[in-house]
């Protein structure tokens, strides 16, 4: 009897190993699956440019496009040279929350400009015309005309400038400044 109970047990044992063994092979492959999924499935965000909420740039997989560097870069001139007495330091500090940590020249010549705003009382404004992304060299070179109104004089000092506007992909994919240099050149003074 005892023979008929073993021979019992280990039928129903080896049954129950067996669909155990499809069970586990069954979660082995979905998990397999899903993780092929996941990895082939490049992440996708949307950002929208601070001031025009129907303007939607999609970024997939970390790449971005040459729109999203212009939005950016605009921004980015806007803070540093729509300036006054009043609001200089403030937003020479906003471009430096965004820049690397190692600021080069760039701090430096925001805190000269930032002295001489102050100084001469001058609030100055620029318009950008033309923008050209380089991602080989993570440069954008703005083309535009520069504003300088001196103390309450109401004729403006009108110059076109070029900039230079550098970055770099920090961690998680952030774009950090990294530099802004005027580029010399022609600029005609009205």
């Amino acid at each position: 009897m005892n023979i008929d109970n073993f021979k019992n047990s280990f039928f129903e044992t080896t049954q129950q190993k067996k669909v155990l063994l499809n069970v586990v092979a069954g979660l082995t492959l979905s998990n397999i699956v899903l993780i092929i999924a996941l990895l082939s499935k490049a992440e996708q965000y949307i950002l929208i440019p601070e001031f025009n909420i129907d303007h939607r740039l999609s970024v997939a997989g970390g790449e971005f496009n040459d729109q999203y560097f212009i939005d950016w870069a605009d921004g980015i001139i806007k803070t540093a040279l729509c300036v006054n007495p009043d609001s200089v330091d403030w937003r020479h500090n906003e471009l430096l929350k965004i820049s690397t940590h190692s600021y080069g020249q760039m701090k430096r010549v925001l805190k000269e400009q930032a002295e001489n705003i102050r100084k001469n009382s001058l609030s100055t404004v620029f318009y950008p015309k033309t923008f050209k992304v380089d991602q080989n060299n993570k440069s954008i070179r703005i083309e535009g005309q520069h504003y300088a109104f001196i103390g309450k004089d109401n004729r403006p000092v009108i110059q076109d400038k070029i900039y230079e506007i550098f970055w770099v992909i920090g961690t998680h994919g952030l774009v950090l400044l990294k530099d802004m240099v005027e580029i010399k050149g022609g600029s005609n003074d009205q």
